[in-house]
């Protein structure tokens, strides 16, 4: 567990205009900046998961996925704040196509299913005031980011594999995320 606080947390509100939404899409963006930071070789194409937005968020329709994959082809020479408008694009694109049965996807993909668990992501991000933490049930991840915003911060926690990340590891990757949008948070308009 950790927290995004004080200046920082003030900065993303700000940010964000108070949307909850819009803070989402600035979490998801420094997730992946992280993610590229860490990738040896400057991985450009970043996937990760998020759950489908909470039923009260999407009305009375069928739900025929719990899982919408985000793909980010991540440009070297971009901004934090251009970051920010490729993956609000991409979220508003994954929602619109969110009905695509993603258990077909492996098959497409050519992608290892064990047990009846997709193994499509690695890593997924939610934020628990419009997502909902059960909708990732059923995925094997390495790695998942959970936010929750209240009215004095940020709370975050990172659930990790164990046969994967060590504890240690863990708190330095949150440690690494949070200086990193600080940073970036700093200086938006800087590569």
């Amino acid at each position: 567990e950790f927290n995004l606080c004080g200046q920082l947390y003030s900065k993303l509100m700000r940010l964000s205009n108070r949307s909850e939404l819009r803070l989402f899409v600035v979490l998801t963006a420094g997730l992946i900046l992280l993610i590229n930071k860490y990738s040896y070789d400057g991985n450009k194409n970043i996937l990760i998961a998020m759950p489908i937005f909470k039923e009260d968020k999407i009305g009375s329709r069928q739900i025929i996925n719990t899982l919408v994959p985000l793909r980010t082809v991540f440009e070297n020479n971009c901004t934090f704040k251009e970051l920010i408008l490729e993956v609000r694009q991409t979220i508003i694109q994954a929602s619109e196509h969110q009905d695509f049965p993603i258990d077909a996807l492996p098959g497409l993909l050519n992608a290892s299913t064990q047990a009846n668990k997709v193994h499509l992501f690695e890593t997924a991000i939610l934020l628990e005031n419009i997502h909902d933490k059960c909708y990732l049930d059923h995925v094997y991840l390495t790695v998942l980011f959970s936010f929750l915003k209240t009215s004095q911060n940020l709370k975050g926690e990172l659930k990790y594999h164990p046969s994967v990340y060590r504890k240690i590891t863990a708190e330095r990757i949150t440690v690494h995320f949070t200086c990193l949008l600080e940073n970036a948070l700093l200086h938006p308009d800087r590569p």
